[in-house]
């Protein structure tokens, strides 16, 4: 069930890949609204007034113990909103230093193998306020609507760090910071665009998509090993450091 009487169409994919600064401003004339690219879990909120629903990308509802717990921060944060969606993003953070904490920390949160850390909401948007759908409204309304009625949560509901940027420059100074944080990357929105489920009509850069991949990390890694039934995560990579082996990543079959 949707709660508010909105139909919010699958949106499997939302963002390009931007392969440089002048692909951004030719792709976002009025300004740039640039985001931090969060590397955590895409989840939507529905909240009706004592009633919660949580959504992945795809529609289907997100496990309770990553986001159950919200019911009691949620009402904190919009304590006049009885009626509304919201777009975000849940990470684990370190309740020390209110960073992120890298992905797949949420599954080792859940064994208790983490100290110190929170499920923690990032709210990038709200496309539905106490009746009114925002659809059709520009992200820069929205942006307003969302910064007007949300109060901070510390390490619980936050807003998503954004920039708005009119210069080239602005955004090459701002690339370069978010790579040298070590950061995912950043999403780019026209400050005039409006919320089109399922339209490729955000940019997303990354170091890896920046001069066809020069930018990109590169590793010497070695196959250890194939897993069979256990999904698309098929084949483990490993790096030989020292006299020990250690796994790195997975190679996802297409």
């Amino acid at each position: 069930m949707i709660l508010n009487n909105i139909e919010i169409v699958e949106d499997r994919t939302c963002a390009q890949a931007c392969r440089s600064v002048e692909q951004a401003m030719e792709k976002c004339p009025n300004g740039i609204y640039a985001e931090i690219k969060y590397d955590g879990e895409r989840v939507q909120v529905h909240k009706k007034g004592t009633e919660f629903k949580y959504f992945s990308r795809s529609l289907k509802p997100v496990m309770p113990h990553k986001v159950s717990h919200f019911k009691d921060y949620i009402p904190s944060a919009f304590p006049h909103g009885s009626d509304l969606i919201l777009d975000s993003e849940i990470l684990l953070i370190d309740t020390n230093t209110s960073l992120p904490l890298p992905f797949g920390t949420l599954g080792k949160h859940k064994k208790g193998e983490i100290q110190d850390a929170n499920v923690c909401l990032f709210v990038f948007d709200c496309i539905h306020y106490n009746g009114v759908n925002l659809l059709d409204r520009p992200i820069k309304e929205r942006r307003k609507i969302l910064e007007k009625n949300m109060v901070v949560v510390k390490n619980h509901v936050v807003l998503s760090e954004m920039k708005e940027i009119h210069k080239p420059e602005e955004l090459r100074k701002m690339i370069q910071s978010v790579i040298k944080q070590g950061l995912e990357g950043l999403v780019l929105k026209d400050i005039n665009s409006i919320y089109e489920p399922g339209k490729r009509h955000w940019l997303k850069v990354k170091k890896d998509y920046l001069q066809d991949g020069a930018m990109a990390d590169s590793a010497d890694l070695v196959v250890l090993g194939a897993f069979y039934g256990t999904g698309k995560k098929v084949v483990l990579l490993i790096l030989f450091k020292g006299e020990k082996f250690f796994g790195v990543s997975f190679i996802n079959q297409k």
